[in-house]
Parts: structure tokens; C-alpha cells; sequence
């Protein structure tokens, strides 16, 4: 697979992103919060999160 420069630049956008929020959380005592996608369905919770089971019963569009 090549890389190119707009994926490295992608990929480094995801790891400052990752960057800030565990800053954010550890250092500024920033509380998490849930954020459902189209991973709530592998999700080991979904039985129990109802922000995700309200977003898998409303469905969505896969990219």
C-alpha cells in the first residue's frame, strides 16, 4: 500500500487529537464523554451504554 502525504498528515492529525484529549483528561481534569459511532457495535458495553444502544436503534450510514 503507498502512503502518501496526505494520509501521514491524517495520521498525524489523529495522534495530536489523541494527544489533547489525554492531556485534557489527566491534566485539566476534563471529564470524558461518550462518543458513539459505528464502533458501538463491537463495543463489549453495548448491552448495558444507553448512548450507544439509542445510536445503533437510529441506525447510520457507513462511510
Amino acid at each position: 500500500e503507498e502512503v502518501s502525504e496526505g494520509v501521514l498528515q491524517a495520521a498525524v492529525r489523529r495522534v495530536v487529537d489523541g494527544a489533547n484529549a489525554i492531556y485534557e483528561l489527566t491534566r485539566e481534569d476534563r471529564e470524558p464523554k461518550l462518543s458513539p459511532g459505528a464502533h458501538c457495535r463491537w463495543c463489549p458495553l453495548n448491552s448495558t451504554c444507553e448512548t450507544g444502544q439509542q445510536f445503533l436503534e437510529r441506525g447510520f450510514e457507513e462511510d
